[in-house]
């Protein structure tokens, strides 16, 4: 684990609430921006120009929670739902501009609208409740994949710390991502399937809103 990433992960404040089976964060990600220590790493990306099978993204969830761990020299991401976007754009070879992470509720606003990353990604950015519809209607209703979503509130609380997660696919009007805690008996990490409706809701309803999705295009 680099020591950008240990800095990052020593500043964390974590507590947690119990819900039925889930565990879902409650004062999460607090951090303390690390800017003295570079990274050196591959411009190879991978390439999105061809459509996923359900089948490949779901691999491709599972694959990238194990990366992300061993980038981040974790055993999971339990209250730490920054660090598992962060080390899963890393084991995807996306890097986003700026190259840090913030409180969940934070990624929206501090993503750079129309910055390239060093592997060829455009961010681009949709705003509000209706921010995945936004984009997809964008893409003319094609498959979308890699989408950062960021949410003004923790699970079902007042804290303005937020939540954040990344979605691997948007395919035939379902989101395709994982989160950092239990869902449905689940165990973090595990791939989670909402129709868009229904994943707008349910973020909607238990997470005060949402702030806006970053689509790393490429």
């Amino acid at each position: 684990m680099n020591n950008k990433i240990k800095k990052i992960i020593s500043a964390l404040v974590i507590s947690c609430t119990i819900v039925g089976q889930v565990a879902v964060p409650t004062v999460a990600d607090a951090y303390t921006k690390s800017s003295t220590a570079k990274t050196t790493y591959s411009t190879k990306a991978t390439s999105v120009s061809k459509a996923k099978s359900v089948s490949k993204i779901k691999s491709q969830i599972n694959s990238t929670y194990r990366k992300a761990k061993s980038i981040s020299g974790r055993s999971n991401f339990a209250h730490q739902c920054s660090l598992y976007v962060y080390s899963q754009l890393r084991a995807l070879k996306i890097y986003q501009v700026p190259d840090t992470y913030w409180n969940g509720s934070g990624w929206y606003y501090n993503l750079r609208l129309g910055a390239k990353t060093s592997t060829g990604y455009t961010q681009k950015k949709y705003s509000g409740k209706t921010c995945l519809k936004k984009l997809v209607n964008a893409n003319d209703g094609k498959d979308v994949y890699n989408v950062v979503v960021s949410f003004p509130k923790s699970y079902r609380s007042s804290s303005s710390v937020g939540h954040v997660l990344f979605i691997h696919a948007i395919k035939d009007g379902k989101v395709y991502y994982s989160d950092n805690y239990r869902y449905n008996g689940k165990p973090e990490g595990s791939v989670i399937i909402k129709s868009v409706n229904e994943f707008t809701s349910y973020f909607s309803s238990n997470y005060g809103g949402i702030n806006g999705a970053v689509h790393f295009k490429k």
